[in-house]
């Protein structure tokens, strides 16, 4: 196609068609990543996806107060996006924690993780959006959709991660608004629940500081023995082949 151009212009002609070719490939090129939840993510831009392997049977899931890209390969969430702020945590402070773990009937059967597959594989079903951060019964019956979980070894789950986890409502409290994006990293062989569903090697958390327009982010290994680790917005990227918060200026990130 992109010859096809270069030798019509060459001889004159078809400049407004190539010209469309090169914008629409130009724009897949970048990868700009659109969102029908634009609420949850810093500036209303979701991540990109940098790595083609993961583009395959992906869909957006909004709830009300996260996004979810679900992959119907990994049948697990690629990402988790929430907006927190410290009027959201109050209220959530005030919400009896009591959920169902359910299969997320927006998905195809086919795609989509059931509770028998987690019978008896001994791992948690970890919250990526945490229900503790959810204000109010609706959306805390949304944040228990299998949709929202990834296969999680017990003790990080009960431990490091909801450490982590605190510690970023500590945060959010602290700045009174942050932008959290949440996922799992796959080996390129993971193991896998009841058969179906990938177990991931490691969690990350991203956290963007709209005021101070800086982020950070944390990476835990889904092991037995696992500690969080700060790393830079640039090697999470590498790891995870998603490119956070578009708009930023300046991050100061790992630090």
């Amino acid at each position: 196609m992109l010859g096809l151009c270069w030798r019509l212009l060459s001889a004159g002609r078809a400049a407004f068609f190539c010209l469309v070719v090169w914008v629409l490939l130009a724009d897949v090129v970048a990868g700009a990543a659109e969102t029908n939840c634009p609420e949850h993510f810093a500036h209303g831009e979701a991540p990109d996806l940098t790595r083609q392997e993961r583009t395959e049977k992906i869909r957006e899931l909004c709830s009300g107060a996260f996004a979810v890209l679900h992959s119907g390969e990994t049948k697990t969430p690629l990402y988790v996006a929430q907006k927190l702020t410290e009027a959201q945590l109050e209220k959530a402070g005030k919400v009896p924690r009591r959920g169902r773990f359910h299969a997320e009937s927006r998905l195809p059967h086919g795609e989509r993780a059931e509770v028998s597959d987690y019978v008896g594989s001994g791992y948690d079903r970890g919250h990526m959006a945490p229900s503790a951060d959810m204000p109010d019964a609706q959306t805390q019956f949304e944040s228990y959709s299998l949709a929202n979980m990834v296969p999680q070894v017990a003790r990080i789950n009960r431990g490091v991660w909801a450490q982590l986890e605190k510690t970023v409502r500590k945060l959010a409290r602290i700045q009174g608004r942050l932008y959290v994006i949440t996922g799992p990293v796959f080996s390129r062989r993971p193991k896998l629940v009841g058969d179906r569903i990938n177990v991931p090697s490691h969690l990350f958390k991203a956290v963007f500081i709209s005021d101070s327009v800086s982020a950070r982010a944390f990476i835990v290994e889904n092991g037995e023995a696992a500690q969080v680790t700060e790393v830079t917005v640039a090697v999470l990227e590498e790891m995870t082949g998603l490119r956070f918060f578009q708009q930023r200026t300046s991050i100061q990130a790992g630090n």
